[in-house]
């Protein structure tokens, strides 16, 4: 199940505040929208998690400048939004969990067929077949 909440920015800070509770239906979330179209657009955001717990880390983030599972009200408005396995993965990979921030280590493949398949895969990529 995908939860919706809405934030806007307040002006003064510029920091992002709770304008609603979490609904769980995008019918129940553009009814919500709708309410408030006295507020800029680019003062609302919409964002998304798989359980209620993830919203409070993912406004933090937010008003920290960092990236999060929310978007602009106006691309909920024209049909973008994100599915539950967009919204899973984004949450594993921001949270402590995730190795976003991880470099990539290397290591020699142990046996020949795994070697045989990163020689594929280079000429691959060599040869224009496959874009890295």
């Amino acid at each position: 199940m995908l939860y919706y909440r809405v934030a806007y920015q307040v002006e003064e800070t510029q920091s992002w505040k709770w304008k609603s509770t979490s609904v769980t239906s995008l019918n129940a979330l553009l009814n919500l929208l709708r309410s408030y179209n006295a507020i800029p657009q680019e003062r609302i955001r919409v964002f998304m998690a798989t359980s209620k717990d993830y919203m409070d880390e993912m406004l933090q983030r937010q008003n920290q400048g960092l990236l999060s599972t929310s978007v602009p009200a106006d691309q909920i408005t024209a049909g973008g939004t994100l599915n539950n396995l967009e919204v899973a993965r984004m949450e594993l990979e921001l949270g402590a969990a995730g190795d976003h921030d991880e470099p990539y280590v290397f290591s020699v493949p142990l046996s020949v067929k795994e070697m045989a398949r990163w020689i594929d895969l280079r000429r691959y990529v060599l040869e224009g077949d496959l874009v890295s």
